[in-house]
């Protein structure tokens, strides 16, 4: 009898073992489900799928360099400069005209010492008046290494013929000329003293 109750214990503690092997996996699988665990691919974890703000800019969207000519580069800025003639006021043998009067090119012997290269010479008016003179403006710049001193400028004015028909003279403001300095001059031919109708005019200079 004793056996007997034995073999019965022994059954209920298997079938006990049993449940109890199965329970416990379950009860592990509920409570995972009812408080998170690993959430399952795609759902917000691991990296980002491509294209999705992650990773390098696609080309053209606002990284790299800016394409050519998009502001980038250098610029061309433009200008004008004013042209000195070394020596001359103008270059060529026909000459050039300044609201009226033609300039004649001037020659080495319209120089101290038959040295064009010592100055530059710009004209930037030479015309009649609304009294009837002529005038002849510009200006003279120092381009040697000494100083130039009472800068003195004569127009001589002539015909259609090429006949001098008068003169006009002044000294430069400032009358002293220091290297890479430059002064005015403001010439007056009065119609008083022609002899004739100008057409054309020559510069002459002198300094000490």
């Amino acid at each position: 009898m004793h056996i007997k109750f034995r073999k019965i214990d022994i059954m209920c503690m298997a079938v006990l073992g049993i449940l109890i092997g199965f329970l416990v996996p379950l009860e592990q699988s509920t409570f995972a489900d009812s408080n998170g665990g690993s959430p399952p691919p795609g759902d917000g974890g691991g990296s980002p799928p491509p294209g999705d703000g992650g990773g390098s800019p696609p080309p053209g969207d606002g990284g790299g360099s800016p394409p050519p000519g998009d502001g980038g580069g250098s610029h061309h800025s433009k200008h004008h400069s004013k042209h000195h003639h070394s020596g001359s006021s103008f270059s060529t043998v026909k000459g050039s005209k300044h609201g009226g009067l033609i300039q004649i090119p001037s020659n080495k012997t319209d120089y101290p010492d038959n040295d064009p290269t010592v100055i530059n010479v710009h004209v930037s008016s030479a015309k009649k008046d609304i009294i009837g003179d002529y005038e002849i403006k510009g200006e003279v710049t120092n381009v040697g290494s000494d100083a130039l001193r009472f800068v003195h400028i004569t127009a001589h004015v002539y015909d259609a013929a090429g006949q001098l028909v008068g003169n006009g003279d002044t000294y430069t403001t400032p009358t002293d000329l220091d290297p890479q300095h430059t002064g005015t001059f403001d010439i007056f031919v009065t119609k008083d003293t022609l002899s004739g109708k100008p057409v054309s005019y020559r510069l002459s200079y002198d300094w000490s």
